[in-house]
């Protein structure tokens, strides 16, 4: 709120966004490291950790997913 108020809301939900996505790479890195995962070899694998970081990052019943 700090940016909004000094630098109004265009400003203060690009810097929210950019910051957001940021630490959603960090936290994905942190979760491979722990996980062993240093690549990503098939579509099943990728799937496997994805839904582990869903799973982690947001929970039931916040947060609902499927797979097809």
């Amino acid at each position: 709120m700090a940016f909004v108020q000094q630098f109004g809301w265009d400003v203060g939900n690009r810097l929210n966004k950019e910051l957001a996505t940021k630490m959603g790479k960090v936290a994905m890195h942190h979760l491979m490291k722990e996980l062993g995962v240093t690549g990503v070899k098939d579509v099943l694998e990728f799937r496997h950790i994805l839904e582990i970081a869903l799973g982690l990052f947001y929970p039931w019943p916040d947060f609902e997913f499927e797979f097809e």
